[in-house]
């Protein structure tokens, strides 16, 4: 959605696939964690959107306008919905 990509590749699969693993660290890993914790999802999940929009962007399935890396996350993280969000606050 951040990048308007005409498809999704498997390559982008892999790209979400290698991110998510990105973000397990070392200490998790020690202990068996083979994903990051719960806790963190909706920064995992920013993280992978911006991955693959970045990717869309440099294989030529974007229709949005490109951000730079730092501001692709940015910008993921304002689309996300956040359930905690008051509805009727403009």
């Amino acid at each position: 959605m951040a990048a308007g990509s005409t498809r999704v590749t498997n390559h982008d699969m892999l790209i979400a696939a290698e991110t998510l693993a990105d973000q397990v660290t070392d200490k998790e890993l020690e202990v068996g964690c083979l994903y990051p914790p719960l806790s963190s999802i909706r920064e995992v999940a920013a993280q992978i959107g911006a991955a693959v929009a970045l990717n869309a962007h440099e294989t030529g399935v974007a229709t949005r306008p490109r951000y730079e890396k730092k501001d692709m996350l940015a910008y993921v993280k304002s689309l996300m919905y956040d359930p905690f969000a008051d509805p009727f606050e403009l």
